[in-house]
């Protein structure tokens, strides 16, 4: 569940910890809600709407409108002829030994 800072609890507070404030359940709310229209081409514009219960709901979606948001599902292969913007050589099976910054050694011989 996500949490949202307890303005109540803060100001009865004299001294804060500032990172460990004074939190609050936020409750889930089923409406307002977006829900979606898709088009046949899927490059086109997909449109959204808020609908605010659950009699504009049923009906929108008796229209054909989804509650799922589209997601594009790419092949991960790059279509001919495309040059990606960067110096170097594409290589699309590389995979990075390690990402950020290079880890510690703790070994006593390690100087």
């Amino acid at each position: 569940m996500p949490f949202a800072i307890d303005t109540e609890a803060l100001n009865s507070k004299k001294v804060l910890d500032i990172a460990n404030p004074p939190t609050k359940n936020i409750p889930h709310a089923e409406f307002p809600r977006v829900i979606y229209l898709h088009p046949k081409d899927k490059s086109k514009e997909h449109l959204s709407r808020v609908v605010a219960n659950e009699q504009e709901l049923e009906m929108y979606l008796a229209q054909g409108w989804k509650k799922e948001a589209h997601v594009p599902q790419g092949s991960g292969n790059l279509p001919e002829g495309f040059e990606p913007d960067f110096d170097g050589v594409y290589d699309p099976d590389f995979v990075p030994k390690h990402r950020g910054r290079k880890p510690k050694n703790d070994s006593p011989d390690a100087a």
